[in-house]
């Protein structure tokens, strides 16, 4: 698992989060795993430029 070899290498926000495009996935589930990726990005200079800006959703319907 990625996760897992990047917990052991410290690499990215010593596997905080895993992200991809449009996608932030965390090691373990509830609010205190989010914040502990909050965090990370933080810490490593995000989120700008980590994670996407999001515009305006589409009109009424």
């Amino acid at each position: 698992m990625i996760l897992r070899r990047w917990k052991e290498t410290g690499e990215v926000g010593g596997a905080a989060f895993l992200q991809v495009p449009d996608l932030v996935i965390v090691p373990a589930p509830g609010g205190s795993a989010m914040v502990r990726a909050l965090e990370a990005l933080l810490a490593e200079g995000g989120p700008r430029g980590v994670l996407p800006l999001l515009g305006p959703g589409p009109g009424p319907a």
